[in-house]
């Protein structure tokens, strides 16, 4: 079964351009009951004949609100769990901390609900402040600077 896409790239809609049901189904790979779906979820036609058409900037309005709804803001002590599709506080309050640049980490725990992994991109600079609230155990650091494998098999040689 193929996995059902959630997101859609609001980009590819030309905001002056009316568009069909198929047009909209053939620019997301959709089915064109999904499109109808959207239509009597409150997208709105530009009138009542057949082909219904829909104005591009109502079509990349509706998906963008549509988007905007199934964000789930989390609270400073809350990670995001995946499998609940809610923002959930760490089993025991331990996290590990992944960084993945100079200014981003993410924090990784497990669920206290269902015990699947949980995550949260966090800023640095920010580190005393996740330090109060979480129990960090590890810090990881994904990306080695400055780190090169040494070069075993070469065919150069020194000049004497």
């Amino acid at each position: 079964m193929a996995k059902r896409k959630r997101t859609y790239n609001t980009n590819l809609i030309k905001r002056t351009y009316s568009y069909s049901i198929f047009q909209i189904a053939e620019l997301y790979g959709l089915d064109r009951g999904t499109v109808r779906h959207w239509l009597k979820e409150g997208l709105k036609k530009i009138d009542g004949k057949r082909p219904f058409l829909v104005n591009g900037a109502d079509l990349k309005e509706f998906l963008k609100n549509r988007q905007k709804k199934r964000k789930r803001k989390c609270q400073p002590d809350e990670l995001y769990c995946c499998r609940c599709r809610l923002p959930r506080k760490a089993k025991n309050n331990d996290v590990i901390l992944e960084i993945k640049s100079e200014k981003v980490g993410r924090l990784r725990g497990l669920c206290s609900e269902c015990n699947s992994k949980i995550y949260r991109l966090v800023s640095l600079k920010n580190m005393a402040e996740i330090n109060e609230i979480f129990n960090v155990l590890k810090t990881r650091n994904k990306n080695l600077t400055g780190f090169s494998l040494p070069i075993v098999n070469t065919d150069l040689k020194e000049d004497l």
